[in-house]
């Protein structure tokens, strides 16, 4: 019985791991033929995770996760932007380790209105497990295959911008749905220079998950977190930098980090 709660523990934690935001889809898409692609670099650890009230406890083992993450986005047209996400994860507990290629992502977000300067535009895409295995701990995914659509909303004027959206996620093989929503919020410093901050917030809408004997997921789960850091820009190249930390949490890892991202503009 132990050890199943030790388990639980590191499954628990995992579900912050599983729902980081990226720099990626925004309301704003692409032109024509342009495109734009990312290679991020995502160090998460954590040492403990709050329990289903809230209360922070300590975990058996300290985790350590590791991501590197290929995404990309291509003008269709004007008003529909082709997205694609290739990630490889790798997490440690203790001696414990797994690491693979995650969930890939595919889909499409297209403008419906545009009334300078607010856009608003709605996203679906496709989540396709890679061939890893969900029955070595520490698992690095669900293992399901999923769709997930939103709604996405943009400002931005000289200074400023602001972005946000909600989501839906629904998995096939797992009973597992997760609604999700952010706010991101940029400023202009100076020439070439940004300071971007974005909160994001995920919940379970429906969970009761029994992927392999003896693993055990919360029945739900709420998380918040927070990423913030400058963006360096130098013509159609930048650099983006920055910190990652758990704000609140239930049944939910506490965790924090940092992230790199190189984006390059076409």
């Amino acid at each position: 019985m132990k050890s199943r709660k030790g388990f639980g523990r590191c499954i628990v934690v995992l579900l912050i791991f599983v729902t980081i935001k990226e720099a990626e889809a925004s309301a704003w898409l692409r032109k024509k033929n342009h495109y734009f692609f990312s290679f991020s670099y995502f160090f998460l650890t954590a040492n403990s995770y709050f329990d289903k009230y809230g209360k922070e406890k300590s975990l058996e083992c300290p985790y350590i996760k590791h991501d590197l993450i290929g995404y990309g986005e291509y003008g269709l047209s004007d008003n529909a932007t082709l997205i694609f996400k290739v990630p490889f994860t790798l997490i440690t507990c203790g001696e414990k380790y797994n690491g693979n290629i995650q969930d890939m992502e595919i889909g499409i977000i297209g403008s419906f209105a545009y009334y300078y300067p607010f856009i608003f535009s709605l996203y679906g895409k496709f989540i396709i497990p890679w061939n890893y295995s969900t029955s070595i701990e520490p698992i690095i995914g669900y293992g399901s295959y999923a769709f997930e659509v939103g709604f996405l909303g943009g400002y931005s004027n000289k200074w400023i911008f602001i972005d946000t959206g909600l989501g839906y996620r629904k998995y096939t093989d797992v009973v597992l749905s997760i609604s999700s929503s952010y706010l991101t919020l940029g400023g202009n410093i100076g020439k070439g220079f940004q300071l971007i901050g974005t909160l994001d917030f995920q919940r379970t809408a429906e969970t009761n998950l029994n992927i392999v004997p003896n693993v055990f997921i919360p029945d739900s789960f709420e998380l918040l977190n927070l990423y913030i850091g400058p963006r360096i820009r130098a013509g159609n190249y930048s650099l983006f930098i920055g910190f990652i930390k758990t704000l609140y949490g239930l049944n939910a890892g506490k965790s924090e980090g940092g992230f790199l991202s190189l984006w390059a503009e076409f």
